[in-house]
C-alpha cells in the first residue's frame, strides 16, 4: 500500500508493520491510527533520516479489525491515509 510515498506492508498486519518513506531531509513524522468511527486509538512520533526510511510499528496492542494510519510528515503539510487490517 503506498501512502504518500510511503509504503505500508504487511497488509493485513499480524504483530508488527514497516512504513516505508524516502525523506529529503532528516525530521519527524507522525503515524497515527484511527478507528473506522475516527476514534485516536494510537500515535507515535517516529525519527526520519534523509533518505530511505524503514520504520517498523508495534502493532501487538491493537485489536483485530479494520483501521486508518495517518503518516505525517512534519517537513510537508501533506498526509497520507491507508486503511490497515489488523488480523491475528
Amino acid at each position: 500500500v503506498i501512502v504518500n510515498q510511503a509504503t505500508v506492508f504487511p497488509n493485513p498486519v499480524i504483530d508488527t508493520f514497516t512504513v516505508q518513506y524516502t525523506s529529503s531531509l532528516a525530521q519527524q513524522a507522525q503515524v497515527s491510527i484511527y478507528d473506522q468511527s475516527g476514534m485516536l486509538i494510537t500515535q507515535t512520533a517516529v525519527q526520519l533520516e534523509q533518505g530511505p526510511n524503514q520504520v517498523v510499528l508495534n502493532a501487538e496492542r491493537i485489536r483485530n479489525g479494520v483501521y486508518f494510519m495517518v503518516f505525517r510528515p512534519t517537513s510537508t503539510k501533506d498526509h497520507g491515509t491507508t486503511r490497515i487490517v489488523v488480523s491475528r
